[in-house]
């Protein structure tokens, strides 16, 4: 059987395992033989940063219409400063009829691009160009199922602008990107939407894409226009909802999940059965540390096969799902551990429910708590007023004191019968526990404590190509007690000395060391 009559899935598992593309072209230029199977490797992951890159790649697949196909992942990243504003025409997506994955971001994203005299309507066609294959290939078109194109595009990520001095971009439910019966996973940034009044009816498209993941980063998302776009995914599995935090955008004429709680529980419930991951970081006051309106409330109680939730401190848990596995904290001021684990625990009031319920399904319990950076300096200068008060313990006694608490105090096995009437009941076969009689003998639940920290750095979200993003450091870890820091990401629990950040590694280091 001749190499390049194997099929392309095959040919590109085999030379994957070639990271040189050097390498790769070489070959390609001396054996004949190999080029197809080679340009079937080189074609498969397609990045640009210049529209002179995606015109030639244009050019290349029109010269030999089969490279087109080769074509699995392609990014259109205009964000960098290598990008060259040319006036080129607009790529047609539905050009790659096996393009699996697709990434574009904006020129405009970074104030560099608004440097010097450019021209926003070259942007401008990309996106409805974009947009147009988006609604040939969504259930909005009329073209027959077996006949659309971008049938095999799965995870699509945008980061748009409106225009040069629009760093948001604005749509409503009915967009065709979140209407595309076979996508994935979608992820959107610096996105404003809302239900629009000429908005059609959209109850014909409940229940009718296969969207697994959903992510909304810096975006403004009404409550409305939430519950539209939660009703068209059949099983959403993991949904992250990041509030507009880091970027200055209008926002009068929008509301946010506090502003419309029903409305948001709502939206949420229509997910209540699949979803397995929720990550909410809400909104804040440009004006002040946090919004004058009410904080963000959430009744998770039906949520069954939610796992993963990460959620701001400040957010209010009214009831906590019932198969809780892992509970992160984020924006936790570390000064908070300054009146010892008690004082964490009144600040979270609800990590006693879903202690209780891991005990009662006799599973183990997982809390990372995130901390905000405090610059060292500051820590001396807490220590010089406060530490005569003989009030404050160091960092590691409280952190050991906290985990002690929650395993000692907040379960089944030291306090059997309290509180039981306070916990949504769970019928499921799986998380079913045994009769009454038997949950007093229950061990205490193992519960593994995580504090992390990150390093300031001088990108926000969302992060773009060749942008470093915030690496979250475990800095204590109740699991390997023993260890040096380590990447949260890292896969290494044998610690990592790279914490990249000075100041927390010594503030963390020196038994001393109080709040």
């Amino acid at each position: 059987m001749a190499l390049e009559s194997l099929p392309t899935e095959l040919i590109l598992l085999v030379f994957q395992q070639i990271a040189d593309t050097e390498a790769l072209q070489a070959t390609a230029r001396t054996c004949k033989k190999f080029q197809q199977v080679v340009e079937i490797c080189l074609y498969s992951h397609v990045l640009c940063t210049r529209r002179a890159s995606a015109n030639r790649l244009l050019e290349l697949c029109r010269a030999d219409p089969r490279r087109a196909t080769y074509v699995h992942d392609l990014q259109l990243v205009y964000s960098t400063r290598h990008h060259d504003f040319q006036n080129t025409a607009p790529v047609d997506l539905c050009f790659f009829p096996c393009l699996n994955s697709f990434v574009s971001e904006s020129p405009f994203c970074n104030s560099h691009a608004r440097i010097g005299a450019k021209s926003e309507s070259v942007w401008q066609a990309d996106m409805q160009a974009y947009l147009r294959a988006f609604e040939q290939a969504s259930l909005l078109s009329s073209i027959p199922s077996c006949a659309k194109p971008l049938g095999f595009l799965k995870s699509v990520i945008l980061h748009w602008t409106g225009s040069i001095s629009s760093r948001f971009w604005r749509t409503t439910p009915l967009c065709p990107i979140f209407l595309l019966p076979e996508l994935q996973s979608l992820t959107v940034s610096c996105v404003k939407i809302r239900v629009e009044d000429e908005d059609r009816d959209i109850s014909q498209f409940a229940k009718s894409t296969k969207l697994e993941s959903l992510s909304f980063v810096e975006s403004v998302v009404s409550p409305r226009a939430l519950e539209q776009i939660l009703s068209y995914p059949t099983a959403l599995k993991r949904l992250t909802l990041h509030e507009v935090t880091h970027h200055a955008t209008d926002t009068l004429s929008y509301d946010f999940l506090r502003d419309d709680v029903e409305t948001s529980h709502e939206a949420l419930e229509l997910q209540a059965e699949s979803l397995e991951e929720f990550d909410f970081s809400g909104h804040h006051d440009p004006r002040g540390m946090m919004s004058s309106r009410p904080l963000t409330a959430f009744n998770l109680a039906n949520f069954r096969s939610l796992s993963y939730l990460k959620l701001n401190w400040s957010v209010r848990l009214d009831q906590p799902p019932p198969n809780l596995r892992t509970l992160v904290l984020q924006d936790l001021s570390p000064l908070t551990f300054r009146g010892g684990a008690e004082n964490v625990l009144a600040r979270l009031p609800k990590l006693t429910e879903c202690l209780k319920s891991a005990s009662r399904r006799q599973e183990g319990f997982q809390v990372d708590l995130r901390l905000y950076r405090i610059p060292l300096h500051f820590f001396g200068h807490h220590r010089r007023y406060d530490v005569a008060d003989g009030d404050h313990q160091p960092l590691r006694r409280v952190f050991e004191e906290l985990r002690h608490k929650m395993i000692d105090r907040y379960t089944l096995e030291e306090h059997p019968g309290e509180d039981l009437a306070d916990i949504p009941e769970d019928t499921s076969p799986v998380s079913a526990g045994p009769p009454a009689t038997e949950r007093e003998t229950w061990e205490n639940v193992p519960v593994r404590l995580r504090i992390l920290t990150s390093k300031h750095r001088n990108f926000i979200p969302p992060y773009l190509h060749g942008e470093k993003s915030h690496r979250w450091v475990v800095r204590y870890d109740s699991d390997y007690l023993d260890i040096p820091p380590y990447f949260e990401n890292s896969g290494n629990p044998e610690g990592d000395d790279s914490s990249e950040d000075e100041d927390m590694q010594e503030a963390f280091r020196l038994d001393s060391a109080m709040f």
